[in-house]
């Protein structure tokens, strides 16, 4: 298959998700005004959230460690910046899908065996800890 191909059914099946939601609709209207080096600016910043989730996790740091929730954060943060604002509770269902969803659960396992359970439990602690839980 075609690279342009699976592109495209992956966007559909975002639609077809989540077409009918707020965060789609803002993720839509800020995308379509950007340049490739938008789209490269929001990949680098995507990836150095996940290198700093990766670093307190190689560095043994509980998913409650100050670490982690720095590297939550800045998760969580990359996405708003870039694409629509994500709440906390946005924030835990991604979480979800990255240990349900098997594309994204191997995105993280192919940086690092552990890591898609890590962030899923970081992001869940930082989620808790918001909360006042």
């Amino acid at each position: 298959m075609a690279n342009n191909e699976s592109t495209d059914n992956y966007a559909d099946e975002v639609e077809n998700r989540w077409g009918h939601t707020q965060a789609f609709a803002q993720s839509t209207s800020r995308t379509s005004k950007y340049r490739p080096e938008d789209f490269q600016a929001a990949r680098l910043e995507a990836e150095q959230a996940e290198a700093l989730l990766l670093e307190a996790f190689l560095n043994g740091h509980l998913s409650s460690s100050t670490q982690a929730k720095t590297a939550v954060q800045a998760h969580q943060d990359a996405i708003t910046n870039w694409y629509y604002d994500c709440s906390g509770e946005m924030h835990v269902g991604l979480a979800e899908m990255y240990l349900l969803d098997e594309r994204f659960k191997a995105h993280y396992e192919n940086i690092h065996e552990g890591l898609a359970q890590y962030i899923h439990d970081a992001i869940i602690e930082n989620s808790t800890s918001k909360k006042g839980i």
